[in-house]
């Protein structure tokens, strides 16, 4: 599948993720991933979105996602404010230790 077909399937994965940073947090503990804080390819979305589309590369900031080093997706306001959180700190449930 091309980079571009995937852009749209991987807006609505994270659309499907929840309507605030909360929902998204609990969506991620229901899928069992964990992930790294401050880092772009592994954190719990990152590692989220590695399991929906296996043997692809994504690195997910507050504002974007990166796709095999190619594409972009729009991250959702409130996905970007989950990754925001949980690199500050918040919802340790979901830090790879």
């Amino acid at each position: 599948m091309s980079v571009a077909n995937h852009d749209c399937d991987v807006d609505r994965v994270l659309r499907e993720l929840g309507n605030t940073a909360d929902m998204v947090a609990g969506s991620l503990v229901f899928a069992g991933v964990k992930g790294v804080r401050c880092e772009h390819a592994n954190c719990p979305v990152a590692v989220y979105l590695r399991t929906k589309f296996p043997g692809h590369e994504f690195e997910v900031s507050n504002s974007r996602v990166q796709i095999d080093g190619l594409g972009r997706a729009v991250v959702p306001i409130a996905v970007g404010e989950f990754v925001t959180m949980f690199d500050t700190e918040e919802f340790p449930e979901l830090e790879a230790r």
